[in-house]
């Protein structure tokens, strides 16, 4: 992605004063990921450091290189996971394709790669692995099989492992990208293979081997159990062993009891040693969120104090003892069980362009975001987020869109109109979170959010001065709804960081935008066979019976428009974050281009005149029969 002199040496990409990644040649120095730009410089001063500040290029490289292995996977089951790595389930070609060998007897190896293309494919030696084997006693990297191994290798998994060696050879070879890969059975079995032998490079974990595996590794190595959830581990299982070597002790104590010796406590008799680790020894020790008391940076920069192994985890913890002192804190007892235990069913998410959120981010130093701050100065810190914010929006949710005619066959490109674009997804909630150095252990982020207000999907307006209105009318009401005056504890802050997202989009399961009116009215007949009865009914009996614009009872409906929604200030439910809708909530408001006021319908994502709802809605109960 950067210049090709770059490539042998020791690079670094910096953000703030951290380097957030850096290539293997870094690595083989010592340089590691989150390491202080400053420490790393002195361990190496022949570092080139890159500024990652503009993520712009790794997410345009991302985006073309998820659509480019899109088009190899069936079902489009190929799932992103952040810039650099993705998951594809495999499952129905490879089944497609043993079913294809089956019937040759395993002689030829050819791989179909489209189910309607026979001899569109590759060919392949179904006696030869590629890449790598875990555990590397079953066959040398790259080689030959023997009968009596390839008995142990499951035959679907032999052939997964040859179309992620033609996959990764492709994207080298028309991409220009080099890629690792795992292949296993699961989501996270297979994250973790591909861990194995990076860089460039790529490891099948035999599936009755997951759990030896799984047990040489720390636990801060497991894709979902982080920082401070290992802590909490860490802390049980140090408890487990002492509780263990006291009973042991006691034990042993017990037997000179009868010849009257005393205990190290100065008492003669037995001594009490529990068996487990219970949630009043905990309390009594530090409770899960002070454990592993660490400052800020301190937190943020060193987890090496976790070294605890799985193997002792899964071990010395029970379930009942992950229950009492986890419970359901993310990601929750039963989920770090089952991940210790090598346990993932969850499913690689069907492709989408559409993002899940849009979220902006930025780390302070101390003393620049306070209760001493500014209004001015907390608006343009939000104003310089937003900016970001809202390019991120446009780059990622619009499209481009061609007004097509009727009959398409005959199309002359010189009546068209010119391109225009289309909002693929209409984001409906605005989360701002913080962490505050003052009143926050680390790890922990306080979080509000109200409705995303229309003027953000203008067009016609600039960015700045969107994101100015945004941070002024939005963003900085929340924020003194975490941190002010009025809230208990408020009153003295340090914001460490400050995040900005978008979420809950609206668009349809695959990103697109679910439907136009055009379709609609072309169905209009087929709905209302009858014709719709109340159609013909003034609008001031059909719209504002049924839809009445709360607190705007004496104002018209372009008043209302002037300044967008009408409830922009109200608070949407916590839940409303992960997509959960109340029943009568079926219409999100959204200001057009030119300032008139529109819904976005959310059964099917169309942009209707405020005076079309109710029809439209009566158009969907019909539909539904009811």
């Amino acid at each position: 992605m950067y210049d090709a002199g770059t490539l042998l040496s020791i690079v670094a990409i910096q953000q703030k004063q951290i380097i957030v990644t850096c290539n293997y040649v870094a690595r083989k120095q010592g340089l590691h990921k989150l390491q202080l730009l400053s420490e790393a410089k002195r361990a190496c001063p022949e570092l080139v450091v890159v500024n990652g500040e503009n993520l712009d290029l790794f997410r345009d490289c991302s985006k073309e290189n998820f659509l480019f292995l899109k088009e190899y996977i069936w079902g489009g089951r190929i799932e992103r996971l952040g810039f650099d790595e993705v998951f594809m389930d495999v499952t129905d070609q490879i089944d497609y394709n043993i079913s294809l060998a089956e019937k040759e007897g395993f002689k030829t190896g050819f791989y179909q790669l489209k189910p309607d293309q026979p001899n569109f494919g590759f060919k392949f030696e179904w006696d030869v692995i590629p890449g790598h084997c875990y555990p590397g006693t079953v066959a040398k990297p790259n080689g030959r099989l023997s009968q009596e191994v390839l008995d142990q290798i499951p035959r679907r998994l032999l052939l997964a492992t040859h179309l992620a060696q033609y996959l990764r050879l492709l994207l080298l070879d028309q991409q220009g990208f080099t890629c690792s890969a795992g292949v296993c059975i699961s989501k996270l079995t297979a994250k973790l293979a591909g861990t194995i032998n990076k860089p460039c490079a790529q490891t099948l974990l035999l599936p009755d081997h997951i759990q030896e595996f799984l047990d040489g590794l720390a636990i801060l190595k497991i894709p979902g159990i982080g920082a401070k959830t290992g802590r909490i581990i860490r802390d049980l299982v140090r408890r487990r062993k002492a509780a263990i070597e006291l009973k042991e002790f006691a034990n042993d104590t017990d037997s000179f009891r009868d010849d009257g010796l005393q205990t190290p406590g100065g008492r003669t008799g037995h001594i009490e040693a529990s068996n487990e680790v219970s949630a009043v020894e905990l309390a009594e020790t530090g409770s899960p969120e002070q454990s592993g008391d660490d400052g800020f940076m301190t937190a943020y920069y060193q987890d090496s104090d976790v070294g605890t192994k799985v193997l002792e985890s899964r071990t010395l913890l029970t379930r009942q003892i992950l229950d009492e002192a986890i419970g359901n804190m993310p990601p929750g007892a039963g989920r770090i069980w089952e991940l210790l235990h090598g346990l993932d069913n969850t499913e690689v998410v069907k492709a989408s362009l559409i993002p899940t959120q849009v979220s902006i981010e930025d780390t302070f130093r101390a003393g620049t975001v306070t209760q001493d701050t500014s209004s001015d100065q907390l608006e343009s810190i939000l104003a310089r987020l937003s900016i970001t914010l809202i390019r991120r929006l446009k780059t990622d949710l619009l499209t481009t869109a061609v007004p097509l005619p009727d009959d398409a066959a005959q199309i002359d490109i010189t009546q068209l109109d010119q391109p225009s674009k289309k909002w693929q997804a209409f984001p409906k909630v605005l989360r701002i979170s913080t962490r505050d150095r003052i009143t926050t252990k680390y790890g922990t982020r306080n979080s509000r959010s109200t409705q995303m207000p229309n003027f953000v999907f203008s067009l016609s307006t600039r960015i700045e001065e969107t994101a100015r209105r945004l941070a002024r009318e939005a963003l900085t009401p929340l924020l003194r709804k975490l941190h002010g005056p009025d809230i208990p504890g408020g009153s003295n802050y340090d914001l460490a960081l400050i995040n900005i997202a978008a979420t809950n989009m609206g668009g349809g399961e695959t990103g697109s935008e679910g439907g136009n009116v055009a379709t609609m009215f072309k169905r209009y007949n087929e709905v209302f066979p009858e014709g719709d009865q109340e159609k013909k009914r003034p609008f001031s009996e059909t719209q504002t019976e049924r839809y009445p614009l709360q607190g705007y009872e004496d104002r018209t409906i372009d008043d209302v428009a002037k300044d967008g929604t009408g409830n922009e200030e109200k608070e949407i439910e916590e839940d409303m974050e992960d997509g959960f809708l109340s029943d009568h909530d079926s219409f999100c408001d959204v200001g057009s281009d030119e300032g008139s006021q529109e819904m976005v319908c959310r059964n099917c994502q169309i942009r209707l005149p405020l005076f079309a709802v109710g029809a439209h809605e009566r158009f969907h109960k019909n539909l539904d029969g009811g």
